[in-house]
Parts: C-alpha cells; sequence; structure tokens
C-alpha cells in the first residue's frame, strides 16, 4: 500500500509541478518611426534570448496571443499598457506578463537617444512587479546598448520568474493557485438512447434537455475541469399499455458531478474526456381511470464520454458531446447513449 501512496504522490506532483507561463508581448516601436523600426524585433528577440537562457517558464506562442489580441482590438501600439497587457494575461491563463516600448528623444541632435519602457506584471496577483525605464545612445555601440537592456530587463524578471539553477517547487508553492478560475455555464439538447433490456418498459429514444456550470481546478491541474450538471427528460412508461384508459409517464431528474480534462487541438478546436457520477430520481404520474403520482427510490447514475468543441470567441464555444450512460437500479445495471449539442459561455 505504502508503494502505491508513493506512486500516486510522484505522479500527482510531477503534473502539477509545471513551470510558470510567460505571455511576452514584446518591445513595440511606440512612434511607428521608420528609420528605428529595426530594434523592435532586435530589442525583442535580445531580451527573449536572455530570459530563456537564465528562467525556467513555459512560453505563450503568437500564434494563440495575437489573434486574440486582434479579436479584442488590442492594438499593437497598447501593448505595453497595464490594462491590455493585464486583461491578455487573464484570458489567456497566463502567469507572468512582460510587455514595452521604445521611443527615441533628440533625433535631429548629435547624440539621439533610444528610451526604452519595460513592465512586468503577476496576473493573479493583478499586481505590477516592476517597471523600468532604460536609455541608450544611438550609435556604432547600439548592439553593445541592446544588449545592457536586455540584461537589465532579464534582472527585473527574476522578481517573478524562476532561476533555471535555482527551480525546485515546493509544495507551498504547488498548492498556491486558486481551486477553481474561469467558470462557464453551459445548455444542451440532444437524445437519449436506451439498450433493449432497459427499453421493455420505456420508450427508447426520447429528447433531453441539460444545464450546469464548470470551471478549471488549477490547484490541481491547469488542463483539469470539474463542474456539476442536471438534465431533464420525460419517458412513456409501457408496463401498462394494455390496460385501457391508463397512461403512465415519468419526469426525469439526472444531478451529476463532472471531472474533464482539456485538451487544445488547434487555436479554436478543443477535445474533452470527460467522467461523471450522480443520482436519477424519477417523478411517476399516473391517469385515466385513476390518478396518483409518487417518486422512485434515487437511482445511481455513472458515465464517461468527450465533448468535441469550437471555439467562436473567447468566451463562446459550441460542442458535440457524445456519452455513455449506466444506471443502478434495484441492483440491475441498465445502460444508454447520448448525443448532446452544448452551447458554453464563459462567466
Amino acid at each position: 500500500m505504502k508503494k502505491y501512496l508513493i506512486f500516486f504522490f510522484c505522479f500527482f506532483f510531477s503534473l502539477h509541478a509545471r513551470p510558470p507561463k510567460l505571455l511576452f508581448l514584446g518591445i513595440v516601436n511606440k512612434e511607428k518611426k521608420a528609420n528605428i523600426q529595426y530594434l523592435e524585433s532586435s530589442l525583442s528577440d535580445a531580451i527573449l534570448k536572455k530570459l530563456q537562457d537564465r528562467f525556467v517558464f513555459t512560453l505563450c506562442p503568437e500564434s494563440e496571443w495575437k489573434p486574440l489580441a486582434k479579436e479584442n482590438n488590442f492594438f499593437k501600439e497598447e501593448w505595453d499598457q497595464k490594462s491590455v497587457a493585464l486583461n491578455l494575461g487573464l484570458m489567456l491563463r497566463q502567469d507572468v506578463v512582460i510587455s514595452g516600448s521604445y521611443r527615441v528623444q533628440g533625433m535631429d541632435t548629435p547624440n539621439p537617444q533610444v528610451v526604452v519602457f519595460v513592465r512586468v506584471i503577476h496576473t493573479r496577483t493583478k499586481k505590477v512587479v516592476s517597471e523600468k525605464t532604460m536609455r541608450a545612445f544611438i550609435n556604432n555601440k547600439i548592439w553593445d546598448a541592446v544588449n545592457y537592456i536586455s540584461n537589465q530587463i532579464a534582472k527585473e524578471a527574476a522578481k517573478a520568474l524562476p532561476n533555471k539553477n535555482e527551480y525546485n517547487p515546493s509544495l507551498a508553492e504547488m498548492f498556491s493557485d486558486p481551486i477553481f478560475e474561469k467558470p462557464s455555464v453551459f445548455l444542451g439538447t440532444g437524445y437519449q438512447y436506451f439498450h433493449a433490456n432497459y427499453g421493455n418498459r420505456i420508450r427508447q429514444i426520447f429528447p433531453t434537455l441539460t444545464a450546469g456550470i464548470k470551471a478549471y481546478m488549477p490547484i490541481l491541474h491547469d488542463s483539469l475541469l470539474s463542474g456539476f450538471s442536471i438534465s431533464y427528460h420525460r419517458e412513456k412508461v409501457n408496463l401498462y399499455e394494455n390496460i385501457s384508459g391508463i397512461q403512465v409517464r415519468s419526469s426525469v431528474y439526472q444531478a451529476r458531478f463532472l471531472f474533464l480534462w482539456e485538451f487544445a487541438l488547434w487555436p479554436r478546436w478543443f477535445v474533452l474526456p470527460q467522467v461523471s457520477t450522480g443520482i436519477v430520481l424519477r417523478d411517476i404520474s399516473v391517469s385515466g381511470f385513476v390518478s396518483d403520482s409518487f417518486s422512485t427510490t434515487p437511482e445511481l447514475s455513472f458515465a464517461g464520454g468527450i465533448e468535441v468543441q469550437y471555439q467562436f470567441k473567447r468566451v463562446f464555444r459550441v460542442g458535440l458531446l457524445l456519452r455513455s450512460n449506466s444506471f443502478l437500479e434495484s441492483q440491475k445495471v441498465f445502460f444508454g447513449q447520448e448525443a448532446l449539442l452544448q452551447a458554453q459561455y464563459d462567466i
């Protein structure tokens, strides 16, 4: 038993002990002057190289954050603003955001200077870790100046990023993340199908509605979600179909606890394998010669499935969920399948 506990702890630690996620927005040419445009890529590349040499982090790719910035009308000349950088970091669930810009002073003088401004933000606390302004002359030693500036920015980044030689995440750091983050609500409709061993007393195919809420659980893993949903459908019971004048119908309510794991296939496509467990309650009504209603004993339910989602906007997704259900009723297990079209909105 002890070996299994050690294995589980090591496996869990390896999943959660991840390096911080960095969103680097580069150093933008604030004045858009063509004769100093070359400094934009030179400064950005030099700074990023210094960061990668010294620190441990997972870099957010440009293919992910640039479309989001365009979608939200965050223009390039605004990337150095605190509100823009922080919002992008929060939407992309990054830990640290580094952004900046540069201007040129005295361009018409014999000794023009480049003025570089950089800001480091910790997104979870929404606090500015560091702000620094540096100056350098634009002359034949400009590349020495670029190297100096990148070194200074790397020193400021050390306040938010772990050093490669010292990175050893502790238990306190592991559990410093919030329990729940980025909740979303969803609504779905579709059909359920029951196998013959369950359909001998109900119609085998019927429409169903579902609604629920889910959220990421960064305290365990960034890709893990948990949630709660409620489903509803009506069943036509065939048990008394040979008795003329009597109709029996059942309203079925199902409450589930959900656990999901999110995989990003492409920038807008996601796959979410999931498992769930819950209870099923039935309200049965009898009408005809006699009228009555009663509730059955709650049934246990278990399910596993997979959902494919497409993201229209950053806060809106649609998906197709295919799920296999099992129900435990009177010490018997019944099986069925479910197909749902769902819409999701991030709160």
